[in-house]
């Protein structure tokens, strides 16, 4: 892998891109299959932060081809390694990019397509996670709301959970903790509809998924986190 060969190889990739893919990336005669195969590649590099910095000058690109093809696995999935970027996300928020995830997620959650579904739903934990504009847009938007639904709704059989579903529930309710970092409002709906009473009571059952245990941990401990005015009687109802 010559990006963790050394710091000069990392350099001559670097370089690379953004004398080579980038331009061709921003050329809007560049056609849709090519670019897709050049975001594939890009994607497959996106864990590299030095990768992420090179990303910057394609996010209001990548709005764009996200508003005129929604269900580009492509699109989708640079968007989600470019959120993971500080710098990037401003610029996303500037471009509406939380608006316009807020009003994709109802299709991508009813439709067969759960790679593109979890790809928005990290596209929402990265943005709500480190931006409180971002996190007051997905909240606007009640995206919160229908999340904690979701979770409930996938955790009433609690026994028989197919590894796609606890996939998925894994997902939205990382994606819950993320929207109550900074709007701890998300938090106070999640205690109302009795959301931390169902995630506190999956460890008393016997043969549930390790991963799916530790998300619901982690979605008590983001409750009890959060600026509540009833945190202490919370805790008391807390039965762990």
């Amino acid at each position: 892998d010559l990006m963790s060969a050394s710091d000069d190889y990392q350099d001559d990739v670097v370089d690379t891109i953004q004398e080579v893919i980038v331009p061709k990336l921003q050329d809007e005669d560049t056609d849709e299959d090519v670019r897709d195969v050049l975001l594939s590649c890009l994607l497959k590099l996106s864990g590299n932060d030095a990768i992420a910095e090179t990303l910057q000058s394609l996010v209001s690109n990548m709005v764009r081809w996200l508003e005129k093809n929604p269900e580009n696995h492509a699109v989708v999935g640079v968007l989600v390694a470019a959120t993971g970027n500080r710098k990037n996300i401003r610029v996303l928020e500037k471009q509406e990019l939380p608006k316009k995830v807020s009003l994709a997620l109802p299709e991508a959650r009813s439709s067969a397509d759960m790679v593109r579904y979890l790809h928005l739903l990290k596209i929402v934990q990265n943005m709500a996670r480190d931006d409180a504009k971002s996190a007051a847009t997905f909240k606007k938007f009640k995206v919160h709301t229908d999340l904690i639904k979701e979770t409930l709704q996938l955790l009433g059989p609690k026994k028989g959970l197919n590894d796609n579903m606890i996939e998925k529930l894994v997902a939205t309710m990382s994606t819950v903790d993320a929207l109550m970092t900074h709007e701890p409002s998300v938090a106070q709906e999640a205690v109302k509809r009795k959301y931390h009473e169902q995630l506190a009571y999956i460890h008393l059952l016997d043969g549930i998924h390790p991963l799916l245990i530790s998300a619901c941990f982690n979605g008590v401990l983001s409750i009890l986190q959060a600026d509540l005015p009833d945190d202490e009687i919370l805790t008391n109802q807390m039965e762990l």
